[in-house]
């Protein structure tokens, strides 16, 4: 009931709004009139979240520096989240290696995620709903691997992104396969995503708004 009555309050607010803001291609595209409205991808603080050594953040964190870790990025309670499809893949995948399912199920942990994320050899997303995830464009700044469903914006931030993979269609057998690829030729291979994510700091975000906000005044 509160999902429905939001999306009618968004509509009714959009239609009567003479410019709107959205934050990706996919959502604009929703949208009646694309015209009036502009898009400005979520800001990120690059300067926490970066690129940290792998093995490094493995023996800060007390991880073994030879199993596999994927990051489920989100508690595990949180349904919309579908924990019980990330289990399914890593507990399906066949690998040598011991893999463990990290999840963030410990409060206060905004601090150590890029610990975290540099510690992980890949993420996976399998979330049922999304809009603009924040954690998407994190993990990339942190040049982590992401395989993921085609949820809300997450395929365009994955464009030219080595390592990473978006499965469509929510097929778990394609995500278990490309996964598991993965792990087999490199699994402690970076992604480039950081490159796409500089743009994207806290200072340009505010510089795009300011400049839509002079641009319409």
């Amino acid at each position: 009931i509160k999902s429905y009555i939001f999306k009618v309050v968004s509509n009714i607010a959009y239609r009567l709004s003479k410019k709107t803001t959205t934050l990706s291609k996919k959502l604009q595209y929703q949208l009646p009139n694309e015209k009036k409205n502009s898009i400005i991808p979520l800001g990120i603080d690059t300067d926490h979240f970066k690129p940290l050594d792998m093995f490094k953040a493995r023996s800060q964190l007390n991880w073994s520096a030879s199993k596999i870790y994927i990051l489920f990025p989100a508690e595990k309670n949180r349904l919309i989240k579908r924990f019980h499809i990330a289990k399914q893949v890593v507990d399906e995948l066949s690998n040598d290696e011991e893999i463990v399912l990290v999840s963030l199920d410990e409060p206060n942990l905004y601090s150590r995620l890029p610990l975290i994320m540099s510690a992980c050899n890949l993420m996976i997303f399998v979330s049922k709903h999304e809009g603009s995830p924040n954690v998407i464009r994190e993990g990339l700044s942190c040049n982590l691997p992401i395989f993921s469903f085609d949820i809300g914006d997450v395929s365009e931030h994955l464009i030219d992104v080595k390592h990473s993979d978006i499965i469509f269609n929510e097929n778990i057998k394609k995500m278990r396969k490309r996964i598991q690829n993965f792990l087999l030729k490199n699994p402690n291979a970076r992604s480039n995503g950081r490159k796409k994510m500089v743009n994207l700091s806290w200072c340009n975000h505010a510089k795009s708004l300011i400049k839509l906000y002079e641009k319409n005044i």
